[in-house]
Parts: C-alpha cells; structure tokens; sequence
C-alpha cells in the first residue's frame, strides 16, 4: 500500500499541474494518479498472495472436496 500511495504521491502534481511532456488534466490528472496508484497497489497484493504466500490458485476443486469441507 505504500507504494502505491508513493506512486500516487508522485504523479499527482505532474498529472494535474501538467508538469513536463505531460497535459494539465486537473481533476481527472488527480483521478488517473489515483487510479494508477491503486493498480499498483492490486497488483503488488496479488503478487503476494499468489507467489509469495501460495493462498490463492486457479484450480478448481472437486466437487468431492468441496462437500467434504
């Protein structure tokens, strides 16, 4: 989460204000930087869960193991 609040936190003037190559979008600069931020922040949670933790798979169950839980 800190990453993207990072992300956010460094895109926000650039996108809004227009800073550089980049177009003064106001409002929707800060609700693209948010955007962005926030990905980044799902991304990254994924990448734990799914790599570093192993507690989220794309298998699906048997129904078998379904109805005995």
């Amino acid at each position: 989460m800190v990453l993207g609040a990072t992300v956010n936190f460094l895109l926000d003037p650039v996108l809004i204000f227009g800073l550089g190559p980049f177009p003064d979008l106001g409002v929707r600069g800060a609700a693209l930087a948010t955007l962005i931020g926030r990905g980044i922040s799902f991304l990254n949670s994924m990448y734990a869960l799914v790599q570093r933790e192993k507690l989220l798979t794309a298998e699906i169950p048997r129904l078998r193991e379904v109805w005995l839980l």
